[in-house]
C-alpha cells in the first residue's frame, strides 16, 4: 500500500515525515494535553483520517490536528491533488492573542 498515491494531505504528510503513525499519535496527544484539550488520538484512528471520506471530529480534535500539522482539518482529509495552497493554521495561543487585541 506505501506505493499507492496519498489518498489524503494527512497521508502525504505522514508518510513524508520521519515519524512512525504511533509517533504521530504520541506526539498528537501530547499537544492535546498542552492545549488542555480533551482529544485523544489512536492509531486506528489516525489511520482512518489518512484513508480520508470519514465525518470530522469534534472541534477540539480538529484544533489539536490543525496545531500538529499546522494545516486546518477539512484540507488534511482532502485528497492531495485537490490543494492548490496549504493555508497555515494559527496556534491557539496567536488566536487568543488576536481575540483580546
Amino acid at each position: 500500500m506505501e506505493n499507492a498515491a496519498p489518498r489524503t494531505v494527512l497521508e502525504q504528510l505522514i508518510r513524508t515525515s520521519d515519524k512512525s503513525v504511533p509517533e504521530w499519535c504520541t506526539h498528537y496527544n501530547e499537544i492535546a494535553v498542552e492545549l488542555k484539550e480533551n482529544a485523544t488520538l489512536s492509531e486506528r484512528q489516525l489511520r482512518r483520517w489518512m484513508a480520508g471520506g470519514v465525518p470530522y471530529p469534534r472541534s477540539s480534535s480538529q484544533r489539536v490536528a490543525g496545531r500538529v500539522w499546522k494545516l486546518p482539518f477539512r484540507v488534511l482529509v482532502s485528497p492531495p491533488e485537490s490543494v492548490d495552497t496549504l493555508e497555515p493554521v494559527a496556534s491557539t495561543r496567536e488566536i487568543l492573542n488576536q481575540e483580546s487585541q
